[in-house]
């Protein structure tokens, strides 16, 4: 068997496959672990801590295409969100962490040879 699994070659196609798989299932296994406040009727997710490790580790686009992806199957009636197709009160929450991305790389210097700090 291991004479098997050494004879298999890993392709960048196939990375690549294996980047966005892990990356959009930690988006949702981070979204969908719900802590419960007595002060708030809102959970607090891990959502926000998926997206900063998402923009930090990865590269702006494949970052990006891995949340694209997550909203997409939001959107597309998926039970993600908690509402029918993603539309409602948190939709522009979504929108606004696709504009995190842009800042947290921006502000990481990752776009320019000058890194810029955001305070």
């Amino acid at each position: 068997m291991f004479a098997l699994a050494t004879k298999i070659k890993s392709t960048p196609a196939v990375n690549k496959a294996f980047i966005y798989a892990t990356s959009v299932a930690f988006l949702l296994i981070c979204a969908n672990t719900k802590i419960y406040l007595p002060i708030s009727p809102v959970p607090i997710t891990m959502h926000t801590f998926a997206i900063a490790m998402l923009g930090c580790l990865l590269p702006f686009r494949v970052a990006l295409s891995c949340y694209l992806v997550y909203f997409l199957e939001g959107m597309l009636g998926s039970p993600l969100f908690g509402m029918p197709l993603g539309f409602g009160p948190s939709f522009g929450y979504f929108i606004g962490m696709m504009v995190s991305l842009f800042f947290l790389k921006n502000s990481s210097g990752q776009f320019s040879a000058t890194p810029t700090v955001l305070i």
